[in-house]
Parts: structure tokens; C-alpha cells; sequence
């Protein structure tokens, strides 16, 4: 039963994996045989040659011994000396062999010790290795365990015959040696001789016993490889073909039926490699087919409001810029009166304004689609921060001969810790879509509080929300169909994007309710956090009110575009700075040199050598003035990078003057320059 389960589930897993796969999983285990059986032919080869090398070590074993005995042969007789040292000399052989065998038994045995005995039994260098892997690995097996029983045995007659020999060349050299005695020691010599004889032979017969027994098994288990690898190839081969052609014969069969109208087909292939995925797709494109056909129509509509928006995008941008270029052009006329001079450069500063929040809108709306909009939360007055957005909003009213009205509740809370820029930005896109579709009557702001939700009304006498457009009005990219909305423009990012924000900030934004001609009723909402206990803020930001002085700074600014070098000029010399200029990162460092500074302002996009690479050089130096950088990437991702590569502070363009000398105070104050 579990053999059978084992079965089904490896079919299932052939089943259900791809048909690349199926040839990996084969060429890899075909390989993986084939590398086996290399594997298995090497091991036999390495083995063979070991025990090729012991027989061929019996062999020197042997015939030093039989050296050895024929020197003692020939001292018994002629009582020279020389021949005894030559019977010593020849047993060297078996004793270096035995020093080998005895390292070997030891449990911690040493290897350069193995290998200085069989060096010594004048083995060959090359097949000592051998031998010991041989010995130390596979001692266990018999015909091995009968080798050095007769090599041990072999060892103990040596024994017999140096104690022998001692005992002769003492009787020799004290002359004491009669003949009777002499027979009688040759015959005790071609005894041992004949022992040794028999040892010898036991130890080469059970090397070649095990040689021809290793062979056999190897023999087999290649033969068995073989047979495996062959199996596995038909298998495999007969099983992917016959799936193929089935599969393939499914698809065909029902493509035709497909394309013949016959929309009722579903192929069915069990399989999850190419051919059930290719079936797959083929239901899902029948049933495309059947039930939705209308996402055509779909895609069409998404394609027409992409185009309006684009079209829209680009009149939003197109317009403030034709404003300054146009007006920029009749500056340059040395003849305007200084009214008109003041009136353009109104003109020119508020399309620039205009511009930067249709940029700032698509910014952050892809923040928030990315998920990386994050808020700055602060303590500040909620009636500064609203008086602050309605006075400059009343003198727009005022010129539309319209009403602008604040009504704040009696215990709506002074201060609050919220984003105030973010609360601001909600509000002013209410309160401004109100004055453009409002032609006559009045606009109120309402600001309540109802449980632990602050509440803002903005509410209008304008033209309306048609019904058809209201469930619309806060997705990305649409607007109101109607034509005097279009005529009033806007990107139709303002509300969708203040929608976000109000969620972020623990609320809502929703219309309440819209008439058309008759004005509309828009509620945002925000979760109410009590101040810390800091001092607050009166405003969207809170500015550096130190007295510090920047007269005498000496600054770097590292910045490509001429027309920008000569605003930061303009901009920093009327406080007294000392500015230099560089075109590149390249000679910024060339500058930084030769010359002090206090404060470097690096540009990110340059040629050669850009504001991150410039930075890391700068540290690498040991430069550790402060740098702040000036990049036109307005992403919180791309501040933190600046941070983390060492900047000390982040200008985003295009350039403000007031940040621009509000930063280099701050830094000034928190660094304690020496101006």
C-alpha cells in the first residue's frame, strides 16, 4: 500500500512540473549515473593500483630477505664481516615495512611516520598514498585481514632470524664456531627461509584473491549502472512522448472546434507543465471570450481618461508656463513703467507658484500610491494655521466679489500635535475648487469638534456637482464632465489626494452634498491628538528666528546650470556671503584644495562627477564642513539617501530663497560657525 502511494505521488509530481524541468531532472540524473559510474571506475582504478603496489612492496619485502639470508650464508662461511653488514643492511627493507604496519595499529596513528616506514621499504613514493588509504579504510575485509596476518607473521620470523644473526656473529668473531655448528645454522637458516617463503606467499595470494573479488563486484555494480541509465532513458523517453502527443492531440482537436466558433471547449490535461499551462490559457481565453467582452469597452474608457487627463495635464502646465515665458520676454524691454515691471513679475511669480503645486500634486499623489507619503506631525495653533489660509484666500474673494467666512467652534481645541502642512493641504484644495466654481454668493469654512474627530465644513454657493459625476470626483485623473468645470481647468488630482491625506491623518473626506447651480458641501475630518507638551508652532513650519548672521560665510556651490548659479549669487551675496562656484563635482574638489570653506552646496545632477560620488570624496578626505545638497527629486527616498551619504542638510527644487537662507541659518546656529 505504501509502495503504491509513493508511486502515485512521484507520477504526480512528474505531472505537474514543467517540461524544461522534466529535461533537467533527466540530463541531471543521467549525468548524475554517468558521474557515478566515472566515480566507481576511478575508486576500482585507485584500489587496483594500491593493491598492485603491496604485491609489488612484497616483492622488495621478499627479495631483501632472501639478500639478507644469502649474506648471512656467505659470512657463515667465509667469516667476512662485510657480508654481515650486507645482511644487515638488505633487512632494512622488511623493517621499514614493519615500522609502517605498527604505525598503522595504532588508534592515533601518525601519517608522516606511515609514510617514512614504507619509503624505507623502498616502496614507490607515488603509491604510498595508496597503500595507506588501502590499509586505513578497508582493513576490515578479509582477504586485507589475511595479507597482514602473513605480514605480521612474515615480521616475527625477521625477528627470529636478526636474533640469529646476532648470535652467529658473536660466535664468529670469537672464532668459537665449529664446523658441526655452522651445518647446523645453515639448516636453521633455510628454515627460516622456508618460513618466510610460505608467509610471503600467503600475503601476495590473498592480495590477488581480493583484487579478483573487488573486480567482480565492481563489474557488477557498472553492469547494474548500466542497465539503470539504459531503463531510465526508455522510460523517461516513452513517457514524455506519450504524454506530448496526447496533450498535443487535446489542444489541436480543440483549437479547431475554438475556431470554428465552437466556444463550449475546455481542454482537459491534468498536467501542470507547458501543455497543461498552454491548456490553461486556452480555457481562460475562451472563457475571455464568452464572459467579458465588455473590458474592451473598459479599456477604451481607461484609455479616453488617460488621454483627457493628459491633455488636461498638459494645459495645467503649459498655461503658467507660457505666463513666464511670455512675460520674462516683455521685461527684457528697457521701456516698461515700474508698475508694469511690479505687474509682470506678480504674474511671473504666481504662474511659477501655480506651476510647483500642479508638480508638488502629482508628487505626492504617487507617494501615496506608492505608499511612501509620510507624515511630519508637530504640535501647533489651529487658529493660526487658519487664519493663515484664509486671509490670502479673502483678497481672491474679494476680487470675484464673493464672501470668504471662518466660523470655529467654541471648544474647538487652540492647539493640536497633527501634520499641520498636510491639514493645510486638504483645505486649501477645498477652499480653492469653492472659489473657482464659484461665481456669486459666499463660501464658509466650519471647524468643530465631534468626539475625537476635528471637523472641517467648507461649503459653497457655486455651480454644483452633477449627479452622474459625484461617485467619480475622487478617483485619480477625472473630473466633472461638465463643460464649465472643464472651463475652469485643474488636474483632477486635488480631491483624490486630499482624500488620502485625510485618511493618513485618522479621518475622511467626503461630499456631504452637491446641487447643481445651487453650491456644494464638502466634510473633512481628522483624528484630534491633544499637544504635546512642547512649545508650538504658529504655522506650517517653524522658521529660524535666530538673529545669526550669514555676512562673511564662505560657501561652494557646486551647481551645472549657469542661470541657477547666478540666482544662488544674487541670492547669497545680499546676505553678505562669500560664494564660489563649480561646474562640476570635479572642480568643487579641485577648489575645496585649494581653498577654506564653511559651507558647500552640491548639486545632485552633474556632469562627470555627481553630488553622490562628490560627497563620498569630500568625507573620504576628511572634509566634515557642513554640505547640503540641491536635488529637483522632491521623494522622501531620496532625502534619506542624502542623509545616509553624509549630507548635513536637503534643498528640493526649484529654489526658494527664503528656504534656501532659512537652512544656512539653521546650520550656521547648530554648527557654531565662526563667521
Amino acid at each position: 500500500m505504501f509502495k503504491m502511494k509513493s508511486l502515485k505521488n512521484t507520477l504526480s509530481f512528474w505531472n505537474h512540473i514543467s517540461v524544461a524541468k522534466k529535461l533537467y531532472l533527466f540530463f541531471g540524473l543521467m549525468t548524475f549515473l554517468i558521474g557515478f559510474e566515472l566515480f566507481i571506475l576511478s575508486f576500482a582504478m585507485n584500489i587496483q593500483s594500491s593493491v598492485r603496489a603491496f604485491i609489488a612492496g612484497e616483492g622488495q619485502w621478499s627479495k631483501a630477505q632472501k639478500d639478507a639470508i644469502n649474506g648471512l650464508y656467505k659470512y657463515i662461511i667465509s667469516k667476512d664481516s662485510k657480508h654481515y653488514l650486507q645482511f644487515q643492511k638488505n633487512l632494512s627493507v622488511p623493517l621499514g615495512d614493519r615500522k609502517a604496519r605498527l604505525e598503522l595499529e595504532k588508534k592515533q596513528a601518525r601519517y608522516q611516520d606511515i609514510y617514512n616506514g614504507f619509503a624505507a621499504g623502498n616502496n614507490h613514493p607515488d603509491d604510498i598514498d595508496g597503500m595507506i588509504y588501502l590499509l586505513q579504510n578497508f582493513g576490515f575485509i578479509s582477504y586485507i585481514k589475511e595479507a597482514k596476518k602473513a605480514w605480521k607473521a612474515g615480521d616475527e620470523i625477521i625477528d627470529e632470524l636478526i636474533v640469529f644473526g646476532n648470535h652467529l656473529q658473536i660466535k664468529i668473531q670469537q672464532q668459537k664456531l665449529t664446523e658441526q655448528e655452522t651445518l647446523i645454522a645453515i639448516d636453521k637458516i633455510d628454515s627460516l627461509n622456508s618460513r618466510l617463503t610460505i608467509e610471503e606467499n600467503k600475503f601476495s595470494h590473498s592480495l590477488e584473491e581480493g583484487s579478483r573479488w573487488l573486480e567482480h563486484i565492481i563489474l557488477l555494480g557498472l553492469l547494474l549502472l548500466v542497465i539503470t541509465v539504459e531503463m531510465t532513458g526508455l522510460l523517461f523517453t516513452f513517457r514524455f512522448s506519450q504524454n506530448l502527443s496526447k496533450g498535443l492531440t487535446k489542444l489541436r482537436e480543440a483549437a479547431e472546434k475554438i475556431g470554428k466558433g465552437d466556444f463550449n471547449q475546455k481542454v482537459k490535461i491534468k498536467s501542470k507543465d507547458e501543455l497543461g499551462k498552454l491548456a490553461q490559457s486556452l480555457n481562460q481565453m475562451v472563457e475571455y471570450l464568452q464572459k467579458n467582452m465588455f473590458l474592451r469597452k473598459q479599456a477604451e474608457e481607461a484609455n479616453k481618461t488617460k488621454s483627457l487627463f493628459l491633455a488636461n495635464m498638459s494645459h495645467e502646465i503649459r498655461t503658467p508656463l507660457s505666463s513666464i515665458v511670455g512675460f520674462t520676454e516683455l521685461l527684457k524691454k528697457s521701456n516698461l513703467s515700474q508698475d508694469d515691471k511690479e505687474r509682470y513679475l506678480n504674474i511671473i511669480q504666481h504662474s511659477g507658484e501655480s506651476l510647483s503645486n500642479v508638480i508638488n500634486d502629482i508628487l505626492d499623489i504617487s507617494k501615496v500610491e506608492s505608499g511612501h507619503l509620510n507624515l511630519e506631525k508637530t504640535n501647533f495653533s489651529t487658529l493660526d494655521l487658519l487664519k493663515d489660509l484664509i486671509e490670502p484666500l479673502r483678497l481672491k474673494c474679494l476680487e470675484k466679489g464673493i464672501n470668504l467666512n471662518l466660523e470655529v467652534q467654541k471648544d474647538f481645541p487652540l492647539h493640536i500635535y497633527s501634520d499641520p502642512l498636510r491639514l493645510r493641504q486638504i483645505l486649501l484644495n477645498l477652499l480653492t475648487n469653492a472659489i473657482k466654481f464659484t461665481k456669486e454668493g459666499e463660501i464658509s469654512l466650519y471647524a468643530g469638534l465631534e468626539g475625537n474627530k476635528l471637523i472641517f465644513d467648507v461649503v459653497d454657493t457655486g455651480m454644483g456637482i452633477p449627479k452622474k459625476d459625484q461617485n467619480i470626483i475622487f478617483e485619480h485623473f477625472r473630473q466633472s464632465e461638465n463643460s464649465l468645470t472643464r472651463k475652469h481647468g485643474g488636474t483632477g488630482l486635488g480631491l483624490p489626494l486630499s482624500q488620502h491625506l485625510a485618511i493618513l491623518l485618522g479621518g475622511e473626506l467626503k461630499l456631504v452634498e452637491s446641487t447643481t447651480h445651487f453650491g456644494s458641501h464638502f466634510r473633512a475630518s481628522i483624528t484630534y491628538e491633544k499637544a504635546k507638551n512642547a512649545e508650538t508652532t504658529n504655522g506650517l513650519k517653524q522658521l529660524n528666528s535666530s538673529s545669526v548672521s550669514l555676512k562673511g560665510l564662505k560657501i561652494l556651490v557646486a551647481e551645472d546650470a549657469e542661470d541657477l548659479r547666478l540666482l544662488i549669487k544674487l541670492i547669497l551675496e545680499k546676505h553678505g556671503c562669500l560664494v564660489d562656484f563649480a561646474e562640476d563635482g570635479v572642480v568643487a574638489l579641485e577648489k575645496v584644495n585649494q581653498k577654506k570653506y564653511d559651507v558647500i552646496l552640491l548639486d545632485i545632477q552633474m556632469p562627470r562627477m555627481n553630488g553622490y560620488d562628490t560627497i563620498s570624496k569630500l568625507r573620504e578626505i576628511g572634509i566634515s564642513i557642513p554640505i547640503l545638497a540641491q536635488t529637483a527629486h522632491a521623494m522622501n527616498e531620496e532625502k534619506e539617501k542624502c542623509k545616509l551619504l553624509g549630507f548635513d542638510e536637503v534643498i528640493t527644487k526649484p529654489l526658494m530663497p527664503e528656504v534656501l537662507v532659512d537652512k544656512l541659518t539653521q546650520i550656521t546656529k547648530r554648527t557654531s560657525l565662526s563667521l
